[in-house]
């Protein structure tokens, strides 16, 4: 039986599974999984259409009359369809006078992503505690404002210079780590250029290794090294050239880290 008969149902499916052939699908999946702790309906949307609305570049998508009840309304012409499925109840073969539910296909829905309406500002009411990270006190002492959720697709976590903020959509406390490196090294150098750039984000993912470390907590050596590499690759360098001018740089940001570290607690004592 075709249960993909309705076209913008087809549409969808479609479009995700062209997004698979690209390597970065398995992050898409990943962020699909991750649940924000905020009130976002989506969070109580099947994997499926999770990654339907990421894949078209949104994090919260809803329908018009949703949206109207948050005193927003949806722009014309702008939607995308999530996939609900077409279920009917008919008499059970086995059993006499049994009901059964049987799917027979999918419908689309319409939502429309943030982006794509007007109105009262979303507010996005946090209900989970955030993480108690390593090194928090220490952010927040810099006057760095720490939040919970995700800012766009690209990241799970991200420093803002100009907004002097860190916004964590992990628990992991490498990724703290690596933020709160770029904090250090922006204090350090003043990073002026906004945006990502490669020395920076070297000199991040290996500092926060070795912060894991001098804190005793394990770190994914693997992953910070397949980190490096790639933008590594972006300067048509070896990872080692690439590292290597930076050392400096990177001695610098974790003995701050850990000075710093070490008179709050002698301060806290």
């Amino acid at each position: 039986m075709n249960m993909l008969k309705n076209d913008n149902v087809r549409k969808e499916i479609t479009g995700l599974l062209e997004r698979f052939t690209n390597p970065d699908s398995l992050d898409l999946i990943a962020k699909s999984m991750f649940k924000r702790g905020i009130d976002i309906p989506s969070d109580n949307w099947s994997l499926l259409n999770r990654l339907i609305m990421l894949s078209h570049g949104t994090l919260d998508a809803r329908g018009s009359k949703a949206w109207f009840r948050t005193g927003r309304y949806a722009m014309k012409a702008s939607h995308f369809c999530i996939i609900a499925p077409k279920i009917i109840t008919v008499e059970s073969k086995d059993k006499k006078g049994k009901k059964e539910t049987r799917l027979i296909g999918f419908r689309p829905i319409a939502v429309w992503a943030a982006e794509k309406t007007k109105g009262s500002k979303i507010e996005y009411k946090p209900d989970q505690p955030m993480p108690n990270f390593v090194g928090k006190e220490l952010a927040e002492s810099w006057g760095i404002e720490i939040e919970q959720g995700f800012e766009n697709l690209k990241y799970y976590a991200f420093y803002s210079p100009t907004e002097n903020k860190i916004r964590m959509a992990t628990p992991d406390q490498q990724s703290f780590f690596h933020e709160l490196a770029h904090a250090a090294d922006d204090r350090i150098k003043k990073y002026g250029k906004v945006g990502e750039q490669t020395d920076q984000e070297i000199v991040a993912e290996f500092s926060s290794t070795i912060l894991m470390r001098m804190f005793g907590l394990r770190s994914g050596e693997k992953n910070a090294y397949d980190y490096i590499v790639t933008y590594a690759n972006r300067q048509h360098k070896d990872p080692i050239d690439s590292v290597i001018p930076l050392i400096s740089r990177i001695s610098k940001v974790v003995n701050l880290v850990m000075e710093e570290n070490e008179k709050m607690n002698e301060v806290m004592v």
